[in-house]
């Protein structure tokens, strides 16, 4: 199995890499993909999450735990019920870096606080300190934290150290409340998007709204931001919709036929790149709306080519710092790219 540029793992932490991302490149339509698994001492294959904290370490949630890149090797971190400080469970569903540099994690037993100064994790309550898994993690401009969770939206109270429900458990309408909420965003008005079914939830100032998407009958898997401030949204076989977060009107991604090319109507993720390219992970590969181009360049899984993506179903993407690509499969550990690789 091919490995990532050593280059890049030694490097992340002095920040190199970031002036080699500065750099004017051309973008590859037939880009070099490097791979790291579990054979490179990634905890699994199964990747579910990727993202970084203030330091540069870059942390990868997977199916059977946790994964920190430090100075060219892999930290494990797993779950351990005989020990309190471990995650309480191996299954890691979110990630988040708040704005004081604090990471928490999200899994599906509930939440935990990664403690820098002794590498170890506590357990932080939500709601009656059951078994809620928690399914996505942001904060808003106000520095307010919030966590998803089955039909909940829970929002972090720093006197009680603790994630309570937005709303009274007895709310009879949305959200439905066996449903997971699987999805959030910060829309650029400050209010919250989220997603249940085939359904959209707005929340503001405590106002709930529910969009259901007439022409969607099956359930939304990915939102994220265009930026122009529309709402993307990502469906389980139905492809793209663009949602105008003002008027609430929608239709599908693209409209006109243009850009072509998507590889699967079945997303799984979203990214808008620094440089204004879309990233779109899929159940059959990935498809790259690179900047400057009219159309979607897809890219599958082939065992026989040992510099393209790893899995056939990408489950995370992530930009970092240095502008270099991180793709999570579902069984073929994280695909890696970077311009000055190409």
């Amino acid at each position: 199995m091919l490995r990532m540029p050593f280059r890049f793992l030694t490097c992340l932490l002095f920040g190199w890499s970031w002036l080699l991302g500065a750099t004017a490149i051309a973008q590859p339509i037939n880009p070099n993909f490097y791979h790291y698994d579990s054979d490179g001492r990634l905890v699994s294959d199964q990747v579910t999450v990727i993202n970084q904290d203030d330091l540069g370490y870059m942390w990868v949630g997977t199916d059977e735990g946790l994964s920190r890149f430090s100075w060219g090797e892999t930290i494990p971190y797993t779950a351990s019920r005989s020990d309190s400080s471990t995650l309480l469970s191996n299954q890691v569903r979110c990630f988040l870096k708040d704005r004081a540099g604090q990471v928490w994690i999200g899994n599906t037993k509930g939440l935990n606080r990664y403690l820098r100064k002794t590498d170890s994790f506590e357990t932080i309550r939500v709601i009656d300190q059951g078994d809620w898994p928690i399914y996505a993690m942001v904060q808003d401009p106000t520095g307010q934290l919030w966590a998803t969770t089955d039909g909940l939206l829970t929002r972090y109270d720093s006197a009680q150290d603790a994630f309570l429900a937005d709303f009274p458990l007895s709310e009879p309408a949305y959200p439905i409340p066996t449903q997971a909420i699987t999805t959030l965003v910060v829309a650029p008005d400050e209010s919250l998007w989220m997603s249940q079914g085939h359904c959209l939830i707005n929340r503001r100032v405590g106002l709930y709204d529910t969009l259901c998407l007439a022409s969607v009958q099956v359930p939304i898997t990915a939102l994220t931001l265009t930026p122009e401030g529309q709402l993307l949204v990502g469906t389980q076989g139905q492809g793209l919709y663009l949602v105008n977060l003002t008027t609430g009107e929608y239709h599908p991604y693209p409209e006109n036929g243009s850009p072509k090319g998507l590889v699967s109507p079945y997303i799984t993720s979203l990214l808008y790149t620094r440089k204004g390219g879309l990233w779109v992970g899929t159940t059959d590969g990935l498809s790259v709306l690179w900047p400057g181009k009219e159309d979607f360049f897809s890219y599958q899984h082939n065992i026989n080519n040992t510099l393209g993506l790893g899995g056939h179903v990408v489950t995370d993407i992530f930009e970092d710092l240095a502008g270099a690509m991180w793709i999570g499969t579902e069984a073929g550990g994280i695909t890696y790219f970077h311009e000055a690789d190409n």
